[in-house]
């Protein structure tokens, strides 16, 4: 909420409205423990990326640009987005070709 009233952030309070929100929608007991495992992963390199950010901009004011992790993050939140999805079991029918 505070990076979203900052003009300077609102790129990267945006991506973290999205997570927030597919994070209050997904249904983590009908999903499978690979699922879990991996949106541990994301969410830890999520937190750690976050975490690097925050020293960088405002602790150690040593960030170059304050807009490095906006594009890497709404990818890294894409990504857990689609680990997230439900897994669907094509029956696709194999073609024959001759």
């Amino acid at each position: 909420k505070v990076l979203n009233m900052m003009y300077e952030f609102q790129e990267l309070a945006y991506s973290l409205t999205i997570l927030r929100e597919l994070l209050e929608k997904f249904d983590l007991e009908g999903s499978e423990k690979e699922t879990h495992y991996m949106i541990y992963i994301y969410l830890k390199a999520i937190i750690s990326d976050l975490q690097s950010w925050r020293l960088a901009v405002f602790i150690t004011k040593q960030a170059e640009d304050i807009h490095y992790l906006d594009k890497s993050l709404l990818s890294s939140i894409t990504q857990l987005q689609m680990t997230m999805m439900p897994t669907t079991q094509d029956t696709q029918e194999e073609i024959e070709f001759f």
